[in-house]
């Protein structure tokens, strides 16, 4: 049986996951009850097979669809699913390195859930070093003999076969095999079933094995194997795990936006207080990032990527970190109700508790990472994410364009405030000013998300040089798409070439945060229009040559405003200094007064009142530009940081043997990753014109700014005394990643355009 699309796989999911699952999940989990007929009829449904083969009765799903199915099921019981997602994978390991007796005797049994498994790998003396177990493995003269214990099995009891790690040679990696057992051979003794916090509803139990006879055909792969068939089956397990944190903390948060609805303190729903809204900003916007994560692994996975298991770890570790937060956060939100067991947030707590364990801790899961970071052999764009032929040549273009244009200076431009007029023409001359443009413009026409890749290698030579060519790109893309035609051929062209620059006017002095509220005038005057006012925190003003402003052309509010194209050097503008700032030292940023500034009424960008929408989807395109920004940025430190630890030496040590900075360093790669992805999965929304794409954007500039932010921060730190020196470029991207956390709109304000999605569309998720 094959379903369809992941659509229909979700949506067969999910109501298999309330109608089985949830209704019960809670007398399992209090009673103890492993429930082995929803099981049988998860197995019906393919859901005990869900990546083999369907020749054996599974659903032949990729890693990714699996995930998918994994999620829904544990939004319904993440105890019950969790022990399904290790049979999932005992069941793959099985079918694809087990010998073809083996193979016929269990694989259909397997895949349709009338045999059920548990993975025996941990041992008391060997946890996550899983080269030093010692249950071994002997050749007798009627089979295999094996002899040893092993901890912390699930289902061990119930289940029907079990795989069984043993070494059958010398100590290391090398000399373990695995082995398929069948639970009710002779000389297996199960322990009693531990009292755990929580998964409840399957046992976990000690076994141990007492010369029990395993079958020659029972080996799975050749002898040796074993280790490299534990590892695969490990990275599979880690995206179970994390879809099952993600399918808990999704259940969590939708509980927690009806309850903040439903519940009044101080006669007022909790929906209407800022700080619980940000709270569930932040829930929201935490779990859709590692959402995109375990995605992004589980794709890698599936395409055999030779970076495939430290995404594995970061989904991982990102994921069960992610949910145990959110579960904990909606718990606190519901009060002393979350702590009841009436709701099921105390057993979403509890259950996801384990996951931050399972499958490797998640201190492993950063070993794993670091270890691939710190590699001298690994590529210094190791980091990045799926990318077409296409996108890795406009990727390689930009990268060379950065690394001879902009690196070579960016500290003198930011030492001297320099505004690198004739390097950004240069730009224009490879099309990085019209990147999104129409090409009968002269724009490149690229999506937004291949803009966020080009952006990217710009930004992490120059952040503050990028920042202002991603504002220009904006002012190109508005000016093409909504002036007149002829102004856009006139203007579009020459923006699009570099031939004139542009500025974007929308910030005042008395309305920043709240656009809507701007007073700066626009009057209709016989063929013209009369501009009035002023103008705050304008990037490129006085160095550049076109404005779009945003002005009161009506009444009040966002439909009293429009958006005018206005020549920089119109009679009546008058530009104020040069602000002296924090970062962002290679482009001016002034205000700028309007004093009967006359501008033809054909500079008119769409219709009266048009202006605010049109504004509103510039700052979509300019949340994730700004965030790309920070993206670079912090790609940039963490680059440096990592060829720092292996240069600098402390006590006789590189840094790079330290594993707390090997902590640090994994966590920065796991936050960078989660940046770009979200990133990319908002520019993604954004093209296709999706009803999330505003969501999407804030969630992602809130996030990529955020973490830019902390990973340059923690790159300094690493570089100590010699971080905090002009010398080194670390305290020039902290400066410069400072204010994308303010621009295009605060990550306040991200936080209210995100719980606005979630408490007022009461019926759409974001996922």
């Amino acid at each position: 049986m094959v379903l369809e699309t992941s659509q229909s796989l979700q949506e067969r999911a999910r109501d298999f996951a309330r109608e089985h699952f949830a209704p019960h999940a809670a007398r399992w989990d209090k009673e103890c009850l492993f429930p082995r007929e929803a099981l049988r009829a998860a197995g019906r449904l393919g859901f005990c097979g869900l990546t083999l083969d369907p020749s054996w009765g599974g659903l032949g799903l990729s890693l990714l669809e699996a995930g998918q199915v994994f999620e829904e099921l544990a939004a319904g019981c993440t105890s019950t699913t969790a022990y399904l997602s290790i049979h999932n994978m005992v069941s793959g390991l099985v079918l694809r390195f087990g010998q073809p007796a083996l193979k016929e005797a269990w694989g259909r049994r397997l895949a349709t859930g009338q045999a059920l498994t548990s993975y025996c790998l941990t041992e008391s003396g060997s946890g996550s070093d899983l080269a030093s177990l010692r249950t071994s493995a002997r050749h007798g003269p009627a089979g295999w003999v094996l002899n040893g214990s092993k901890a912390f099995v699930s289902g061990a009891g119930e289940t029907d076969l079990l795989l069984v790690l043993a070494r059958s040679g010398g100590d290391g990696a090398d000399g373990l095999s695995a082995f398929a057992v069948p639970a009710d051979s002779p000389g297996i003794d199960l322990g009693p079933a531990l009292d755990k916090l929580g998964w409840h509803s399957h046992p976990t139990r000690s076994l141990k094995f007492e010369n029990v006879i395993v079958p020659f055909e029972n080996l799975l792969g050749t002898e040796g194997d074993g280790f490299r068939i534990a590892m695969q089956g490990l990275d599979r397990e880690r995206l179970n795990i994390a879809s099952c944190s993600l399918g808990a903390a999704q259940s969590a948060l939708q509980a927690t936006r009806a309850y903040m609805q439903q519940r009044e303190q101080f006669r007022k729903p909790l929906a209407s207080f800022q700080g619980l809204q940000f709270k569930l900003a932040d829930m929201a916007t935490e779990l859709v990032a590692a959402r995109q994560m375990v995605q992004l692994a589980a794709r890698k996975l599936d395409g055999a990527q030779a970076d495939a298991p430290m995404f594995s770890a970061m989904a991982k570790q990102l994921a069960t970190d992610t949910g145990f937060r959110v579960c904990n956060e909606a718990l606190q939100i519901h009060g002393g109700n979350g702590y009841l067991r009436d709701l099921p947030l105390e057993r979403h707590l509890r259950d996801t508790r384990a996951h931050q364990i399972l499958a490797g801790t998640n201190e492993i899961m950063r070993v794993v990472v670091a270890r691939r970071v710190l590699d001298p052999a690994c590529p210094e764009y190791c980091l990045d994410g799926d990318l077409n032929e296409d996108q890795r040549a406009f990727q390689s273009a930009a990268r060379e364009f950065a690394r001879s244009e902009l690196a070579p200076l960016a500290a003198s431009w930011d030492e001297q405030h320099f505004f690198p007029r004739e390097v950004i023409g240069r730009a224009a001359q490879m099309g990085f000013c019209g990147l999104y443009a129409a090409e009968e413009h002269g724009g490149l026409g690229l999506s937004r998300l291949d803009a966020t890749i080009l952006f990217e290698e710009l930004a992490a030579a120059c952040p503050s040089t990028t920042a202002y060519i991603t504002i220009h790109n904006m002012v190109t893309w508005m000016v093409t798409q909504w002036a007149r035609t002829e102004v856009a051929s006139d203007w579009g062209r020459r923006l699009a070439a570099g031939e004139v620059l542009g500025s974007y006017c929308l910030t005042e002095p008395d309305a920043g945060s709240d656009a809507a509220s701007l007073q700066t005038t626009a009057r209709r005057d016989g063929p013209d229009y009369l501009l009035n006012g002023s103008k705050a925190f304008v990037s490129g003003a006085g160095a550049s040559d076109a404005l779009v402003v945003m002005a009161r052309s009506g009444g009040e509010g966002p439909k009293g405003i429009s958006a005018f194209l206005v020549p920089a050097d119109t009679p009546g503008l008058i530009f104020g200094r040069n602000e002296e700032k924090l970062g962002w030292r290679s482009q001016p940023t002034r205000g700028i007064t309007f004093e009967n500034v006359r501008i033809p009424a054909d500079h008119l960008l769409g219709e009266e009142g048009e202006g605010f929408r049109i504004a509103m989807k510039g700052l979509d395109g300019g949340r994730l530009n700004i965030g790309t920004c920070s993206v670079g940025a912090a790609r940039a430190a963490l680059e440096a940081a990592r060829r720092y630890m292996h240069e600098r030496s402390q006590f006789q040590r590189p840094l790079a043997d330290f594993q707390a900075l090997q902590f640090k360093v994994a966590d920065m790669a796991t936050q960078l990753a989660t940046a770009r992805q979200l990133i990319r999965a908002a520019a993604s929304r954004l093209d296709q014109g999706s009803s999330q794409a505003t969501a999407y954007c804030a969630m992602a500039k809130l996030t990529a700014t955020d973490l830019g932010f902390q990973i340059c921060n923690q790159a300094l730190q690493i570089h100590g005394g010699y971080g905090y020196m002009r010398e080194y470029p670390l305290e020039r991207y902290l400066r410069d990643a400072r204010v994308h956390q303010i621009l295009e709109g605060t990550n306040e304000i991200m936080r209210v355009i995100i719980s606005r999605q979630l408490l007022e569309k009461s019926n759409e998720e974001i996922r």
